[in-house]
């Protein structure tokens, strides 16, 4: 049998509801402040990809990256709705941090670039200074560093460069102006 708590669920099915209740609250609170979130239907369908992301390994965990870049919808554009869905994916994926393994962090980090969103680089920043992983540290580096340096001159994509350097300065500062290279 398996083991039960108070609610009556699983452990499993528990962590899965503790999830979708974060990344839901994120969304919501972020409508509230005024952001340009896109609440669709997608939500619960996201959630459950990043939980496979998080899970798996191969093949499986680059089919679960491309679900949520299918599900976040125009991936990087700069148009009002494309934005606003591909915000959509950045609280689920943001609580699945706190919980992942170092490789489920990884491909975390992974899928975050693959979004592109400048909103996206405090997060990149932090995991990059402080992640107890040094792979998983040195891939969000690696994607500020990108970011800052490959994109600065693509046009739409200055508010992102200026982000990921202002990022960069931030980890260097903490870590001691140790980089990654």
């Amino acid at each position: 049998s398996r083991p039960r708590d108070v609610l009556g669920c699983s452990p499993m099915l528990r962590s899965g509801l503790l999830i979708a209740i974060i990344a839901g609250a994120g969304v919501w609170m972020a409508g509230l402040a005024g952001c340009d979130v896109a609440l669709d239907s997608s939500g619960p369908e996201i959630g459950s990809a990043v939980q496979l992301l998080t899970t798996s390994r191969g093949e499986l965990a680059e089919q679960a990256l491309r679900r949520i870049e299918e599900l976040s919808g125009a991936l990087g554009s700069d148009s009002g709705s494309g934005r606003a869905r591909s915000r959509a994916a950045l609280p689920y994926l943001e609580a699945a941090l706190h919980r992942a393994d170092p490789v489920g962090r990884r491909n975390l980090v992974i899928a975050l670039r693959r979004l592109g969103l400048a909103e996206s680089t405090p997060l990149l920043g932090h995991i990059a200074a402080f992640d107890s992983d040094s792979a998983t540290a040195r891939e969000a580096w690696q994607t500020l560093s990108l970011w800052a340096t490959a994109t600065a001159t693509k046009t739409g994509h200055s508010e992102r460069a200026a982000a990921a350097s202002a990022a960069l300065r931030k980890v260097d500062e903490v870590r001691g102006n140790s980089s990654f290279e």
